[in-house]
């Protein structure tokens, strides 16, 4: 039987190469990874962000704190509103059972508050984004 001797070149070379490849698909896959985390939310994204068509909704605006009924009782209902929302309640439109949040021009909130309006706008979830607004008498 004859023994062969590798030199310590070869050894080297190939441990060298066996780091390489595998330094090389751990790169792809992270990289692979990555890529898939960077488009998700974009995709995700677009598809909330459609262009939603306004519609018309009408109710009482009034507070998140304080809801149908207001707490302060010896104030009127848009002057209680007003004041919890001073004290950083949201605005909301109450119709019946359902309840929006509302975003837009807080100096018009602030006119119609504890009012019945009909309000123009854009629901995103349970939130409108109030484009116009009129008294619920027109």
């Amino acid at each position: 039987m004859k023994k062969t001797r590798t030199s310590w070149i070869a050894l080297i070379f190939y441990c060298a190469a066996n780091v390489t490849v595998t330094a090389l698909v751990f790169a792809i896959i992270v990289a692979s990874g990555t890529m898939i985390y960077a488009v998700a939310p974009s995709s995700v994204a677009a598809t909330s962000d459609e262009t939603v068509p306004p519609q018309t909704y009408s109710g009482m605006i009034t507070d998140a704190h304080c809801g149908a009924k207001h707490k302060l009782t010896d104030r009127s209902p848009a002057e209680c509103t007003r004041i919890c929302v001073t004290r950083g309640s949201d605005y909301i439109l109450i119709d019946g059972d359902k309840v929006y949040g509302l975003q837009g021009d807080i100096v018009k909130l602030n006119r119609m508050a504890g009012e019945r309006v009909t309000i123009t706008g854009s629901l995103h979830g349970h939130t409108i984004d109030v484009a116009s607004m009129s008294d619920g008498t027109s």
